[in-house]
């Protein structure tokens, strides 16, 4: 029968002897990022149930862990989330099957005054039919927005949201769509800006509901550190 071999490898070995100072230093940095994501997927928690496929949270992470180790001033181990890197947020996509690009083709203008607080996206000269990749089997989908005022040293987060109006999926209407976010006024941290489409269906009280998440989409768009 064979024996199982013991191991003098301890939870004070790691923490103490030089020779694990770089699992030290890697599990510190991933401390911090795991710190990060659940930091900005609790803020988000309202919308990313409705979004968000199953490994958000691996892949933000990972992410995160990026933006940790692009800083450029601290040592290993150390380095922190700094404004300048977290602008490689924008493009992440909460549910990785389903991605913004591929389901709004539509031009949209962000603009954030940091004096008011006040965040908008402006989608110009929108056509329900041209600009909107609807899976088949919905009616309807929305817009939703958020903002959001992360001070990830102290872990804060100041939080607004938007919801549209439902738009059918065969308006041939074309207009404008304007989406408004405050946030406090003369905020200095840096500012996290998420547009998402969500798809809707007609329950038998011919109520508006939203599909499978699966078929939603919602990414960071924007990334303010100034």
């Amino acid at each position: 029968m064979p024996t199982r071999k013991t191991t003098s490898l301890t939870k004070k070995r790691v923490e103490q002897e030089q020779a694990f100072e770089r699992t030290r230093e890697n599990m510190s940095e991933f401390g911090r990022a795991g710190t990060a994501n659940r930091l900005l997927r609790s803020a988000l928690k309202p919308i990313l149930v409705k979004v968000a496929d199953r490994y958000v949270s691996g892949r933000l992470t990972k992410r995160m862990m990026c933006i940790i180790q692009s800083d450029p001033v601290n040592g290993r181990g150390e380095r922190i989330i700094t404004a300048q890197a977290l602008s490689m947020l924008e493009g992440f996509n909460f549910n990785r099957n389903k991605s913004l690009n591929d389901t709004l083709y539509a031009t949209y203008h962000i603009n954030y005054d940091r004096a008011t607080g006040l965040a908008t996206i402006q989608i110009p000269f929108f056509n329900a039919t041209a600009m909107v990749d609807a899976v088949a089997y919905t009616g309807s989908y929305g817009f939703i927005a958020c903002a959001l005022a992360i001070d990830f040293t102290h872990q804060q987060v100041e939080y607004a949201h938007q919801q549209t109006d439902i738009i059918a999926v065969n308006d041939t209407t074309t207009k404008s769509i304007h989406i408004s976010l405050s946030l406090p006024a003369g905020n200095v941290h840096p500012v996290i800006i998420t547009l998402g489409v969500e798809f809707y269906d007609l329950d038998d009280d011919h109520k508006h509901v939203i599909i499978d998440k699966a078929s939603n989409a919602m990414a960071v768009v924007k990334v303010l550190t100034g």
